[in-house]
């Protein structure tokens, strides 16, 4: 059911909007619609790479990488200002779901079941607002360099060698 608006007529008590009982009957309709559920956020299942549309806008993602890992590209724009992506992992796989921006910019990785992240578009980019991301657990048997990932908060390194260890952060 499409949002059922009350006319309330051209000005006061001119007799041309709703009557009293229809107005109510519309609310009612509305808040009935809200309450079973209807107004819940659409879902896309994904399994592969997929890149989102605007149409896209005000859903939630679900990405399963049992088959490998992945990447969700969000769109390029919005078709307005505060326009949200929810993009989460439902799966218990150690496959990574990368979140890209369209310039192919990691924002997001999502590497255990349940990581989740919204994007909102603000101001002519995507920006991460909320997330909700396992500890990523990295493990360097050598010298090696590292990338931060996308959304840490922190870095705790642990360095073993001649004996010693050492824990910095």
């Amino acid at each position: 059911m499409a949002k059922q608006s009350i006319n309330v007529g051209a000005v006061a008590n001119d007799g041309t909007g709703d009557t009293e009982r229809a107005a109510w009957i519309k609310a009612n309709a509305n808040f009935d619609e809200l309450y079973d559920g209807a107004a819940r956020l659409p879902k896309i299942e994904k399994t592969a790479a997929y890149t989102a549309s605007t149409d896209d806008c005000g859903s939630s993602i679900r990405a399963d990488a049992s088959d490998g890992a992945f990447a969700i590209t969000l769109p390029a724009s919005a078709v307005r200002e505060g326009d949200f992506l929810r993009v989460h992992k439902g799966d218990a796989s150690s496959n990574r779901v990368t979140v890209r921006n369209a310039s192919a910019s990691d924002l997001a990785w999502l590497s255990a079941q349940g990581d989740a992240a919204w994007f909102v578009w603000w101001q002519g980019a995507w920006e991460a607002f909320d997330w909700r991301i396992a500890p990523l657990r990295i493990v360097y048997a050598s010298s090696a360099t590292s990338t931060r990932p996308p959304l840490a908060i922190g870095l705790e390194v642990m360095a073993i060698g001649g004996g010693r260890v050492l824990v910095a952060e």
